[in-house]
């Protein structure tokens, strides 16, 4: 049967990339980007001169197996305090198709 892959994104501050990315090692899930964006989470933009300052935000998206998606998940969850929603916001998503990744299958089935 062939293996069925989640995809976790994670929306945080710029400052919290370093602990996401930690926590992928940790929970060994190899594949990751990291895009850098615009946006709010929780309450932490605030006006200055009239002009609405929005705190540097960072999108991860980690591929993993659907077999370690849950360990994947909550070590980022643990790690990044995302119980509260002011840190971020994580969503897991079905991959239904997968292709270009051949080469990082093999590297993530051993891992």
């Amino acid at each position: 049967m062939e293996e069925k892959y989640d995809l976790i994104m994670v929306i945080i501050d710029t400052d919290q990339h370093d602990i996401v990315i930690e926590s992928c090692e940790k929970s060994k899930a190899p594949v990751y980007t990291a895009f850098n964006t615009k946006g709010s989470v929780g309450k932490k933009s605030f006006k200055l001169l009239s002009v609405q300052v929005e705190p540097p935000k960072e999108i991860i998206f980690i591929l993993t197996p659907e077999s370690k998606t849950k360990k994947v998940k909550d070590q980022i969850i643990s790690d990044a305090n995302l119980d509260d929603p002011e840190n971020g916001i994580l969503l897991v998503l079905d991959v239904k198709e997968l292709g270009g990744f051949s080469s990082l299958l093999d590297q993530i089935k051993t891992k």
